[in-house]
């Protein structure tokens, strides 16, 4: 699943407004937060093999440039710099497989998503 970056800012934003808690934070950590944000949504990166994606049913092919990190539940989460180390592992392109259901080993899922940009 891959989200766009427009998207992410106005959700976050409408967050905001909408939580009295959201109001405690400072000018620098709301673009702080947003700014990693986009950089998990806009990170491009080009598989060298083919890369089973979420429940098998979609493959990253060999030499396409995608945008975003690849939907996945696995221990193995990444935020924008750690995805981009693991494209160099030799296990990236080993699917894994979790309660039945195959995906790609690293990868990030909703919450990894808002962990790893609230920091």
């Amino acid at each position: 699943m891959l989200i766009n970056s427009n998207d992410v800012s106005s959700r976050i934003l409408k967050l905001q407004s909408n939580d009295s808690k959201a109001g405690t934070l400072s000018s620098n950590s709301r673009e702080d937060i947003v700014n990693k944000a986009k950089k998990m949504v806009e990170i491009s990166w080009t598989p060298k093999k083919d890369l089973v994606g979420w429940r098998g049913n979609f493959i990253f092919a060999k030499g396409k440039t995608y945008k975003g990190i690849p939907y996945s539940q696995t221990e193995y989460q990444k935020d924008d710099t750690g995805f981009l180390e693991s494209l160099n592992k030799n296990d990236f392109y080993d699917y894994y497989t979790r309660f039945g259901i195959r995906m790609p080993k690293y990868g990030r899922d909703c919450s990894a998503f808002v962990s790893f940009a609230w920091g």
